[in-house]
């Protein structure tokens, strides 16, 4: 473990980490202004359209999310990096997109070898070099060497039944949250195993598959953060706090728990059971901004909401037109496989204690990948330049300054199967899919023929412009390429190619 810690502080020395204008040892700088406390809460499939915040005539009110925008900020144009999980997860804890790495489409399976490299500087591993305390609760989808029981190995995935059967549950797992840069980690290992698993090890396994509830994790998970806030104000009040919450909600099954918090959950939506799963994240989003606001820690406190890509094409809750006439699902390359809510408070919801003016709205054009550049600014921390190759701070954005030029000028979007896309403010540029996307080569071009979409007069993407305008098709496909051949998006400078 000390040799792990060396290696941390030596990685962010090295890439230019610094709290201010110099790096510091840990905890030099945990009372300074500039430090606010860090909260990331990660939906799981949560829709573009489904907060009420974003679509009133939403049947799946959010009322909790719903306060926090009006008291801070929701942003209109955000979009994750991917339209899938594990990727998206990837680019938002290190500012990278997923698609340079060997994961080219899908997902990751619950023994795959971890995907973050040893050697990648992560969010949490930068808020610690400036003294924060760490936590991630929830769902992980990252990856973890899960030790065999011969102990020559880690497991992988094979049949689901003949991988459970080679787990050592005695073993301390490697390679996980507490790897790249998080104190602490509770979260479950569903996929064959139906584990939770606390730090490095698994926890109240089960004698029967019947004792494991699917109902629990939403209570277990947020008992987990509110002990993890209460833990930081008991033991050390003056040092900052990271919490990054990946909910399970309102991804299939859809089994909210009965009640949480004080509020009936399940069976309790006319709209059916994946209205009480988005019911059930909000109620958990009310309970986390509750007891931060009870600390007394609002003013000084960064909440970030936002989901890792768009709804599953079985989450049918709206009837007739899609809201906003947007198209597309999760796993896609439309619209709404990728475009997501994204809110964020800092303060109290009053002008008086407010980072970010109460009731702001931004149409600057965001990627989740982001927020590592974004908080890195937040704190004072300056990127070095083989770190968050793909992330771009937003903050002025966030307090509503009026830049000289966009935050982003674009940004690319990737689907499942590995189709590619790129996004500006108006207009989207979808490559014809070929097998170079999906190949090794995460630098190899592209074909530069595709559909061209004006996103202002077209957000259904129903009519290809690609014909009238060839020569921007070509140009959004050049800037593609050069972006995957360059191996970056931003510049090392963080300013937008």
């Amino acid at each position: 473990m000390r040799d792990r810690r060396r290696s941390i502080l030596a990685r962010a020395a090295a890439v230019g980490l610094a709290c201010g204008l110099a790096w510091t040892p840990p905890v030099a700088r945990a009372t300074d202004a500039r430090t606010p406390n860090i909260v990331i809460i990660l939906a799981d499939d949560l829709g573009y359209s489904e907060p009420s915040i974003y679509y009133p005539d939403t049947v799946s009110p959010t009322p909790n999310l719903d306060r926090l925008a009006e008291q801070g900020i929701r942003f209109m144009d955000a979009h994750s990096p991917s339209s899938v999980c594990s990727p998206t997860r990837y680019a938002l804890l290190t500012g990278r997109y997923a698609w340079r790495t060997r994961l080219k489409h899908g997902v990751l399976s619950t023994f795959s070898e971890p995907l973050i490299e040893r050697d990648r500087v992560t969010l949490p591993e930068i808020l610690k070099s400036c003294g924060y305390r760490t936590a991630a609760i929830g769902k992980w989808h990252l990856g973890l060497n899960v030790p065999e029981l011969n102990g020559d190995g880690f497991v992988r995935p094979d049949d689901p039944e003949k991988a459970l059967a080679k787990v050592d549950f005695s073993a301390p797992m490697q390679d996980g949250p507490l790897d790249h840069g998080f104190d602490t980690y509770f979260g479950a290992q569903l996929r064959g195993v139906r584990r939770y698993v606390r730090d490095r090890h698994f926890v109240e396994v089960p004698e029967a598959e019947e004792e494991w509830s699917f109902q629990q994790r939403g209570p277990r998970y947020l008992a987990a953060a509110l002990e993890f806030l209460d833990e930081c104000q008991l033991q050390d009040p003056e040092r900052p706090f990271f919490l990054y919450f990946g909910s399970e909600s309102p991804h299939a099954p859809y089994a909210p728990a009965d009640s949480l918090a004080g509020v009936a959950i399940a069976g309790t939506s006319p709209a059916g059971p994946r209205a009480d799963a988005i019911k059930e994240l909000d109620v958990t989003i009310g309970a986390l901004v509750g007891r931060i606001d009870e600390l007394g820690l609002a003013r000084n406190t960064l909440v970030i909401v936002t989901s890792d890509n768009g709804p599953p094409k079985s989450a049918m809750i709206h009837r007739g037109a899609a809201p906003h006439g947007l198209r597309g699902s999760k796993g896609g390359v439309q619209e709404a496989s990728h475009r997501v809510p994204l809110v964020a408070r800092w303060g109290d919801g009053t002008a008086a204690g407010s980072t970010i003016a109460p009731g702001s709205e931004s149409f600057e054009l965001v990627g989740l990948q982001d927020i590592v550049a974004t908080v890195s600014e937040v704190v004072g921390v300056p990127l070095g330049p083989d770190s968050a190759e793909d992330s771009q701070s937003f903050y002025g954005a966030l307090l509503q300054e009026t830049p000289e030029r966009p935050t982003r000028t674009d940004v690319i979007v990737h689907g499942a199967h590995g189709e590619f896309g790129i996004r500006t403010a108006d207009w989207k540029f979808v490559v014809d899919f070929d097998s170079v996307a999906v190949g090794p080569d995460a630098t190899a071009p592209l074909p530069v023929t595709g559909q061209l979409f004006d996103l202002r007069s077209d957000p259904a993407e129903s009519v290809d412009k690609s014909g009238d305008h060839p020569d921007l098709s070509r140009s959004l496909a050049e800037t593609l390429n050069r972006q995957r051949r360059e191996g970056r998006s931003v510049r090392a400078d963080r300013k937008s190619h």
